[in-house]
């Protein structure tokens, strides 16, 4: 190859962006949980919620468990895990009591973590609409932050997400409640803050800020 090829040949660089892979809804999809189109060392992170089931005894083998109680009359959970298969997909189903809505979601950051870790930034309830209380958190730069917000009782569809993020995935169940995800790929280190849902329903709710890091 000439020297002025080679030097500009196209390299198959990886994204620095986060990026949604796939999704899977419980009452949409399935209580069969199945992933598609991964990559090895994608983050896999599961949000659900009951009405009046309690979830503390729930599970999905492999996870690391974030969080799971009650709060607000709704039962939560929380788990992730990181994709360490060749397999370009990842099927699950939840173990105990069984949520009345939930989400998994695949993101990547062009495999450039094998490693990450969760920690949640800022914890609100309420009734009426979700929100996030505009209080300022910090974040550096290629952090994934998510909002998420569960509702009770309601089917709150649609969920738009807050100003200045994007909604991943939401789910919804009737009387029971609803739960949507949202995201921002930090970009430049600095404080950041987030508002309302807007939703349909009005009912007691939950919204957290998390802050995921890769390494």
């Amino acid at each position: 190859m000439p020297i002025h090829q080679a030097l500009f040949a196209k390299k198959d660089i990886p994204s620095t962006d986060w990026s949604v892979v796939d999704t899977h809804r419980l009452n949409a999809d399935g209580s069969t949980f199945t992933l598609n189109n991964l990559q090895q060392n994608d983050f896999i992170v599961v949000f659900a919620g009951a009405d009046s089931n309690s979830l503390t005894g729930t599970s999905i083998t492999g996870h690391t468990i974030e969080a799971r109680g009650q709060a607000n009359n709704i039962s939560y959970y929380v788990s992730y895990i990181v994709h360490n298969s060749a397999s370009t997909s990842y099927s699950f189903s939840f173990a105990g009591q069984s949520p009345d809505y939930a989400v998994a979601i695949a993101f990547r950051r062009g495999n450039a973590y094998s490693s990450y870790s969760y920690q949640l930034l800022v914890g609100d309830s309420g009734s009426g609409t979700p929100n996030h209380g505009n209080t300022s958190v910090s974040f550096a730069i290629n952090n994934l932050a998510l909002l998420v917000a569960w509702v009770d009782d309601d089917d709150a569809s649609p969920m738009v997400a807050p100003t200045d993020s994007t909604l991943a995935s939401a789910d919804f169940d009737g009387g029971n409640g609803s739960i949507g995800v949202a995201f921002k790929d930090i970009k430049s280190a600095g404080s950041y803050s987030w508002g309302s849902w807007t939703t349909t329903g009005t009912d007691n709710w939950l919204a957290d800020v998390v802050k995921i890091t890769g390494s």
